[in-house]
């Protein structure tokens, strides 16, 4: 393109290099978008007739409870997954051993899923890319071993997906020290200082300093320290600049209040079923959010509960999350004092529904061979049910709780349909269209300076509301060193794109795939300066 900046002729380039199976990253990192079949799946989407009448919203008025019985397609072979492993500061890994393990396939092909001798192991090239070819439809999950420098990382996908990222979090020790005080600033000494999840602790001395080793934790969370003392309220302190790749040591001041000396009474009360019966082995939890603390119990035979020793307070949520017949329940604000409370629970009948449904994508061709988990969200505590789609897109659930339902995924990306309410023994069919499909977005996150950001984190929304169902999809992905990025496997033409990366302006719009094209650069400006967004589209 004539005028065309260095930048923007490099973004071509790597959308070049995606269309062709090769590297967007300069001679080096591959995302493979054409994988074998692509061409049959598009024909088969192209050929749906009477697209604007034949979308989600008209299929659900067409279909009825038999549909998921329909003749499903053939199975599909030969499905690519590639991707790219990087550590959590950007950087590309080489001769790292990348695991595929089938999870959830199609047809005839299920069989593989289940025995121990059909993992695949591919070794990532110089710029750490890898590719995993000539796959059966359906899902695999991917896996990175611990080593020495590095946490394990696991990652489930379906086969088609070109972008698979797995970011490998490093082994590394971070200082924390500070100074510990009162609410007047007077240190103190002999505050026990230690950090969730391991052994290790040590203690403030005499003029309130600590210091204690640390560092990200195995999920690349931010690592959080307790720290208490008698008489003084404990106190959590979640610590976000340890997950800065370049620091080493962190400094953390804490100030601690004294505990109250607020009066102390009992919550007492009875849970009972809808026909006055004693219900024992309920869970049941008092928090109060403003006062910092969350009891647990668990009902009697008798069906008497009872927390002892509560602070008095007017901000208190109490629940009750029984087992088999009943449904939870959750009280609204309750005031606790100035003497003890006795509040009796009794619990609703659980009702019973059946549930059928179609996964499709958002032209309303079936989508086969997903896995989602049911939650039913009015039950605390309940159960995920494994919910898996035959070829032809159906399922079916039978006896299920009533209430309000949500099905969710737990391979990339993140798919959640929702807004689904049953009522006790209804029977009912639904459409859920899933945003899986054939187009990519090609990014590169830049600075003021047109200096490419990595570690930027690279989210993309998309929510639907259709009649029966609030259909969701999120993707997420870390920029590499070059800035660039690859979202794939994408269906819908409006999402909202957010980026975020430290000592930078956060970035969030609404992007018309359909409009701008297939490539993006994001500006992420250090200073207070408007973002600028340019598109290089077809």
């Amino acid at each position: 393109m004539e005028g065309q900046s260095g930048q923007d002729q490099a973004i071509s380039e790597k959308s070049e290099n995606i269309q062709s199976g090769i590297s967007p990253a300069t001679a080096g990192r591959r995302f493979s978008i054409n994988e074998p079949n692509a061409d049959k799946i598009r024909t088969s989407r192209d050929e749906t007739p009477d697209q604007e009448n034949s979308g989600p919203e008209s299929q659900t008025s067409q279909t009825d409870e038999n549909s998921a019985a329909e003749t499903p397609p053939e199975d599909r072979e030969g499905l690519v997954i590639s991707g790219a492993v990087m550590d959590d500061s950007g950087d590309l890994l080489p001769d790292i051993p990348v695991r595929a393990r089938p999870a959830n396939l199609a047809g005839a092909n299920q069989d593989l899923a289940t025995s121990g001798n059909n993992v695949l192991t591919e070794i990532t090239d110089p710029m750490g890319s890898f590719t995993f070819d000539n796959l059966a439809e359906g899902e695999y999950q991917l896996a990175v071993d611990e080593n020495e420098q590095y946490f394990a990382a696991a990652l489930r996908v379906r086969a088609g997906m070109s972008n698979a990222e797995l970011v490998l979090q490093r082994i590394r020790s971070i200082r924390v020290y500070g100074v510990i005080t009162d609410e007047t600033g007077n240190p103190l000494e002999g505050v026990r200082v230690r950090m969730l999840g391991a052994s290790l602790h040590v203690r403030s001395d005499v003029s309130g300093a600590y210091s204690i080793q640390t560092g990200p934790s195995k999920a690349g969370q931010a690592p959080v320290i307790d720290f208490s003392l008698k008489e003084y309220r404990n106190s959590r302190q979640r610590v976000e600049s340890a997950m800065d790749s370049e620091a080493d040591e962190v400094e953390l001041n804490v100030k601690m209040e004294p505990e109250s000396d607020a009066q102390r009474v009992a919550v007492t009360g009875l849970v009972s079923g809808p026909r006055g019966e004693p219900v024992s082995g309920a869970r049941i939890w008092l928090s109060s959010t403003r006062l910092q603390t969350h009891e647990e119990t668990t009902s009697r035979e008798s069906s008497e509960y009872r927390f002892d020793n509560v602070e008095v307070g007017d901000a208190y949520l109490l629940g009750v999350e029984p087992l088999g017949e009943y449904a939870a329940f959750r009280s609204g604000l309750l005031s606790v004092g100035p003497g003890d409370l006795y509040y009796d629970v009794v619990l609703d009948a659980a009702g019973f529904s059946n549930l059928s449904g179609t996964v499709t994508d958002l032209s309303g061709s079936p989508l086969g061979h997903f896995t989602f988990w049911l939650r039913n969200i009015d039950m605390a505590g309940h159960s995920l049910i494994p919910v898996q789609t035959d070829g032809a897109g159906g399922f079916r659930l039978e006896a299920i709780p009533a209430g309000s339902i949500q099905l969710i995924s737990r391979s990339q990306p993140w798919l959640e349909a929702s807004g689904i309410v049953l009522q006790p023994g209804e029977s009912r069919h639904v459409v859920l269209p899933l945003d899986w499909g054939q187009d990519w977005l090609l990014g590169q996150v830049v600075d003021d300076e047109d200096n490419p950001v990595s570690r930027a984190n690279v989210v993309l929304r998309w929510t639907q509301n259709y009649t029966d169902v609030i259909s969701k999809s999120r993707r997420q992905v870390m920029s590499d060193q070059g800035g660039y990025f690859v979202l794939s496997n994408l269906d819908a033409k409006v999402y909202t794109l957010t980026i975020q990366a430290a000592g930078h302006k956060s970035v969030s719009i609404q992007y018309q795939l359909d409009q701008s094209g297939p490539e993006v650069t994001i500006k992420l400006p250090r200073l207070a300066s408007t973002a600028q967004v340019s598109n290089e589209g077809n």
